[in-house]
């Protein structure tokens, strides 16, 4: 099997080499891109299978960058914080990246985020598509549909309501969802969790007008589950039947 390809991004030459070295000492294939534009170049290739960037680049920044490349590849994306990054860069980050790390960081924990972030093959669950009186949902190719509109979920949002629909009739505990989503369950990252789920809630909630459902419940002290909706129970089907 071929070693994964990792495009590094950025834009200090020390970062980078600091960065390769970690990444080849694990066998890891290293591509480097030192601008936005670069990075974008290295992506239309389609044969890189995750990105670390800085945020700091010289012209568009990480954030910016991270965007594009949603807009040209699902491949996973790990931001690089500065040391003074704030609880909004951290949230932000979390919106448009799989996940990120702030300096300064262990090389176990940057090997141990990767291995997290890279995507696995779908199992048979998550191949099946998602249906209810007002819901589409296709794991397989990340489409959501609420009532005939379709709604673009954050990475994060999508694994949060991928993981609460597939444990569906139970609630999911605030440490299962951490662990899911940030592969710790570091209480820090409570308000991470809080914040994704608003965030959530906003995006799929009915938009009818005197609507009070909520499809994302919460389970006071425990966690959230899903409920698709008040009336119409929800059911799964294989994309062939």
């Amino acid at each position: 099997m071929s070693p994964e390809r990792i495009l590094v991004v950025a834009g200090e030459s020390s970062t980078r080499r600091d960065l390769r070295d970690i990444l080849i000492s694990q066998t890891y294939f290293v591509i480097e891109a030192r601008t936005s534009e670069e990075a974008l170049e290295e992506i239309e290739t389609g044969r890189i299978d995750l990105t670390l960037m800085d945020i700091n680049l010289p012209g568009i920044d990480g954030f910016e960058t991270c965007k594009r490349i949603r807009d040209a590849s699902d491949t996973p994306i790990i931001l690089l914080l500065g040391a003074l990054s704030n609880e909004k860069d951290h949230v932000r980050a979390l919106g448009t990246a799989n996940d990120y790390l702030v300096r300064p960081f262990g090389s176990d924990q940057l090997i141990a985020r990767m291995r997290s972030a890279f995507r696995a093959e779908p199992t048979e669950t998550e191949k099946v598509k998602f249906e209810s009186s007002n819901f589409l949902i296709d794991f397989a190719c990340r489409r959501v549909v609420v009532n005939n509109r379709s709604i673009h979920l954050t990475p994060k949002e999508l694994e949060l309501l991928r993981h609460l629909v597939l444990n569906q009739g139970r609630p999911v505990s605030h440490v299962e969802l951490l662990e899911a989503l940030w592969g710790s369950s570091d209480s820090r990252y409570i308000g991470h969790l809080r914040v994704f789920v608003n965030q959530l809630r906003k995006k799929i909630e009915p938009h009818s007008k005197g609507s009070r459902h909520s499809h994302i419940q919460t389970d006071n002290f425990v966690g959230y589950h899903f409920e698709p909706s008040p009336r119409n129970p929800a059911n799964f089907r294989r994309p062939n039947e």
